[in-house]
């Protein structure tokens, strides 16, 4: 970098430098009603106001693609001062002097945007400050209706949201709020004396305006907003207490989850349809669940208990992009057993474990080290950790 005023920024290539303030602003109520002594409304609604500041500087030093310093740029056909007035550092908006649209090289991004080549706390000089807001408010109702002193049935109705932000590279553009509508039913149910629970519940979400991160240039990571989707899904879980010592647990999911429109992205300067609608949602599986079984038992003084949790999901997409799922792969299929057995007396407890007991190896996640165009093949998986034994102890206060 040029040094500024000072030789501190002088052997730094590149450097990414930025306050970074994020201000919410909220306000809800909800309010519920007896319509009947079985059935119950309740409606709520929540204003937002969300604000996102970013200054500072990130990008390349000038010497790092060395031609010539904002300011002393000159027309190769009359020598003449270059002054753009669309560029950040022309004299036209203040700065120390214009010089090429697309700066140079490496650097266009970094000093080169810079209006001023004044330092700026501890970067060589200023060149963003940007500021997104969003404001708006989402809202919830909800029925409950009581069929039995061991039945509850409900549907729900509710919205939720994110608010959009600025990327870790701001060059790149911003990205807006996504929201999500939910339409759901559900039950909560007691049997036999209460040593039985089926708990579930259906729904449907619509998904506008989805935030999509993903590996930009240089290896940063870029959010944008994709398209809409929708999910459609079932969830179950069972809680059966078979005697006073032993007591089973499942729990199970089905997602559908896919785009509703075709995700477009722009290469050459030309709108490319990079996933179609029908996309299956990356990471999401199509099933997972869980089966959990605890037997209790006194052991002389003590209190003992064994226990063992399996789990499984099924393959998924790792990305959104149809091509760079198929330089990926999917993530596989994985069946996770975690074993465990303790004693306890009064507030204190001691475990032995065994977590992934199978020492299941299937990645939990991919990624690279750049973008998949450029670094697909040198794909890694995150794996989670191997066969884990230990001892725990706990102590209530």
């Amino acid at each position: 970098m040029n040094g500024g005023a000072t030789p501190l920024f002088a052997d730094t290539v590149y450097l990414n430098s930025m306050d970074r303030k994020d201000t919410d602003e909220a306000v809800f109520a909800s309010v519920s009603f007896d319509v009947t002594d079985k059935l119950e409304l309740t409606g709520g609604i929540r204003f937002f106001k969300a604000e996102t500041t970013v200054k500072g500087f990130f990008g390349f030093g000038l010497g790092f693609s060395p031609n010539c310093q904002p300011g002393t740029c000159t027309d190769p056909d009359t020598g003449e001062i270059i002054d753009d007035p669309d560029e950040p550092g022309s004299l036209a908006n203040g700065g120390d002097g214009a010089f090429s649209p697309t700066g140079q090289g490496w650097s266009r991004n970094g000093e080169w945007r810079c209006p001023s080549q004044a330092d700026y706390k501890d970067a060589p000089c200023k060149n963003v400050d940007r500021s997104v807001k969003s404001d708006d408010h989402v809202s919830r109702i909800n029925l409950n209706y009581k069929l039995s002193d061991d039945v509850l049935l409900y549907a729900t109705w509710s919205e939720g949201f994110r608010p959009g932000g600025i990327n870790r590279n701001p060059f790149v553009g911003d990205y807006e709020s996504d929201f999500l509508t939910n339409w759901e039913a559900g039950w909560k149910t007691q049997w036999g004396d209460h040593s039985l629970q089926f708990n579930g519940a259906i729904f449907f979400e619509q998904w506008d305006n989805l935030q999509r991160a993903f590996q930009g240039e240089n290896g940063i990571t870029q959010v944008d907003n994709a398209p809409n989707a929708e999910i459609k899904g079932i969830e179950a879980q069972l809680l059966w207490a078979a005697t006073d010592n032993f007591r089973l647990s499942a729990a199970a999911a089905y997602y559908d989850a896919e785009l509703t429109s075709d995700y477009i992205e722009i290469s050459g300067g030309e709108p490319v349809v990079t996933a179609p609608e029908g996309t299956q949602l990356p990471v999401t599986p199509d099933f997972k669940g869980n089966l959990i079984a605890r037997y209790t038992f006194p052991l002389g003084t003590f209190e003992s208990h064994l226990q063992g949790a399996l789990t499984y999901e099924t393959s998924r997409p790792a990305n959104m992009s149809v091509a760079e799922n198929d330089i990926q792969g999917e993530i596989p299929a994985s069946t996770v057993l975690d074993l465990s057995a303790g004693v306890g007396r009064n507030s204190w407890t001691l475990e032995l474990f065994v977590k992934n007991a199978t020492n299941e190896d299937a990645p939990i996640a991919f990624g690279t080290e750049c973008a998949i165009s450029v670094c697909g093949l040198q794909t890694y998986g995150l794996r989670r950790a191997p066969t884990t034994i230990g001892l725990k102890f706990a102590q209530e206060f």
